[in-house]
């Protein structure tokens, strides 16, 4: 098991370590990633599967070390547990750009991404009229 699998699980526990990684990709989404000298913060958002509202998470990852160091959810779950299987669904499905050091991410292709869904949307609703 990755370093990164154990560290997930030690910090938010198997239950959401697995429903993280069974999450839907889909409604996992990459709203920026910024760094500063120690860490890197991810920003997201991620769609209920069973409400289909909208969750913001962020993430904090100590580059040296790769450690988890700080993490938010606005669903209940995070409210009265600390932990919930968004935060583990956005480590998981960007855990090269939260973990790699890499100057070379272009956060403009996850833009794209979301571009793309909307533009695919829109299309799809128009060919149905």
């Amino acid at each position: 098991m990755s370093k990164i699998y154990n560290e997930v699980i030690n910090t938010f526990g198997p239950s959401d370590f697995i429903k993280g990684l069974n999450y839907n990709s889909k409604y996992v989404k990459l709203i920026k990633m910024e760094e500063d000298e120690y860490n890197r913060f991810g920003t997201f958002s991620v769609r209920s599967e069973r409400t289909y509202e909208n969750y913001h998470v962020e993430v904090s990852i100590n580059k040296k070390n790769k450690f988890i160091e700080e993490c938010f959810c606005t669903c209940p779950q995070y409210r009265s547990t600390s932990s919930c299987k968004h935060i583990t669904a956005c480590i998981l499905k960007y855990e090269y750009e939260l973990f790699t050091d890499n100057e070379n991410i272009n956060i403009a292709d996850y833009k794209l991404e979301l571009s793309d869904e909307i533009l695919n949307n829109f299309m799809f609703r128009k060919t149905i009229k």
